[in-house]
């Protein structure tokens, strides 16, 4: 038990010093790179044996090729813009370094903890490297940062959801074929980005759908070779391959569309209560849904919800100010004694209240203190050493 614990604790002794020493210059590469080749190394100790199976390295080699492809070729519709690496000799040097190790570092890592759990429980053997390594990519302060707002959503969908399945897809090559298909994948795609000097400039939805499907369409193929490739599999098993493809298709779609809400695409957006100012209308931990109709048909008495310095904020009506001939909204939360302290410009207006989900938001609020708590705690320990 202990042995197998080894590479996670080596992965959050690498995640500590990635996002927490703060390194700066040649160190900010080199540090983490030496880090990832003792996890490739010990890793590769511990295992018994690296499988390999070549259909799946060809498999891998065509999803990567084909992501990539379809990714640049969205530049020739959505424009192009230059890329933030450092594009000298010295640059590309240490940008290849950086990511070769750190690709064959967390993908033998992967494949050993895949390996640990796919004799007990398969589907564990996939989710839960998915979401680990995913999660590997994402720094403390993001995570404490998040909140239900259009940023947030944004980022997950734009983001985050497109590093889970990416995530996931790797997990399942490695559960086929071992850690070399999915280290050619994920290397392609991230070796790609740090040498190429210009990268697509599009749209967060469009990067979003993309970097959530291709790897789906990857999942896909690769299933589709296993169940061609190993006739041994009985027809249940077969039929249960096919329907597991129809339910992650499923599910990932609907979720792409559930984070797409809050961006105001479908013409509403959800926003979390988090102060009592609005009891006993709207109490902490509601989620109110505001269409976004701006001040069209606002009258006095209406609720509507404004972005203002401390973020979206849900207040009623109260009164008009008319200042340099414009005319501002004056609002007040209905706890409130006084009206909020500045009148509110027509443009900060997103819309109107239409109706709240109560106590929904408390999931949101207690997921946003998590990772703060983390952070400082983690924050904490390594000051004090």
């Amino acid at each position: 038990m202990v042995r197998s614990l080894i590479p996670l604790v080596l992965l959050v002794g690498i995640y500590v010093v990635t996002y927490f020493l703060g390194l700066g210059g040649i160190l900010f590469y080199a540090v983490p790179t030496i880090c990832y080749l003792v996890l490739f190394f010990i890793t590769l100790k511990l295992m018994d044996e690296v499988p390999l199976d070549k259909g799946v390295v060809m498999i891998a080699g065509a999803v990567s090729i084909l992501q990539l492809s379809v990714y640049m070729f969205s530049g020739v519709i959505w424009g192009f813009g230059d890329s933030p690496f450092d594009h000298s000799w010295h640059g590309l040097t240490l940008n290849v370094l950086y990511v070769t190790s750190q690709v064959i570092g967390l993908e033998f890592a992967r494949a050993y903890l895949v390996n640990s759990l796919k004799y007990r429980h398969e589907t564990l053997a996939i989710i839960l490297p998915s979401i680990i390594f995913a999660l590997f990519y994402v720094s403390p302060l993001k995570l404490a940062s998040l909140s239900l707002d259009i940023g947030t959503m944004k980022w997950i969908a734009s983001v985050f959801l497109p590093l889970l399945t990416r995530s996931a897809l790797a997990s399942y090559m490695v559960f086929s074929g071992g850690p070399i298909p999915s280290a050619i994948y994920i290397g392609v795609l991230d070796t790609s980005k740090r040498i190429v000097p210009v990268l697509p400039n599009i749209e967060w939805f469009v990067s979003g759908a993309l970097g959530t499907f291709m790897p789906l369409l990857g999942y896909i193929m690769l299933a589709s070779y296993n169940i061609v490739s190993k006739p041994r599999l009985s027809v249940r098993r077969h039929k249960s391959d096919i329907k597991a493809i129809l339910k992650a298709s499923l599910i990932i779609t609907a979720m792409t569309a559930a984070l797409m809400v809050p961006s105001g695409i479908f013409g509403f957006k959800p926003a979390v209560i988090v102060s009592g100012s609005m009891e006993p209308t709207l109490n902490v931990g509601d989620v109110v849904i505001i269409s976004e109709s701006g001040v069209e048909g606002v009258k006095v008495g209406d609720i509507v919800g404004y972005v203002s310095k401390e973020g979206l904020i849900v207040h009623r009506v109260v009164g008009y100010n008319y200042i340099n001939n414009e005319k501002f909204l004056i609002l007040k939360g209905d706890a409130n004694e006084e009206p909020d302290a500045e009148p509110v410009h027509p443009q900060q207006v997103l819309g109107k209240y239409m109706f709240k989900l109560p106590n929904v938001g408390w999931v949101a609020i207690y997921l946003k203190k998590i990772p703060q708590l983390m952070f400082l705690t983690l924050k904490l320990s390594t000051s004090q050493k």
